[in-house]
């Protein structure tokens, strides 16, 4: 963590349980389904859904500067092939 900033992401197949133990998610898809994803919570309320978050809306509701989202931005997390 670094910033106060910690996140967390989670996919259904590779961690179904986190969807299961997470309360506000399970109850997000057992009433919405899968079509609800991704699901994007920060500080316990859910803050969008059905799409990631944009950049302008990471700054926003992490309360983080441009530069810093700019840094973390570039770099690569091997094997992710969806990011950039």
């Amino acid at each position: 963590m670094k910033h106060g900033v910690k996140v967390e992401r989670y996919n259904l197949t590779n961690n179904p349980q986190a969807f299961i133990d997470n309360k506000t998610t399970n109850e997000i898809l057992n009433k919405d389904g899968v079509e609800v994803l991704p699901v994007t919570i920060v500080d316990g309320n859910v803050v969008k859904t059905k799409k990631y978050l944009t950049n302008d809306e990471f700054i926003k509701f992490l309360d983080v500067p441009e530069s810093y989202l700019n840094a973390i931005a570039k770099v690569k997390v091997k094997g992710c092939g969806s990011c950039r």
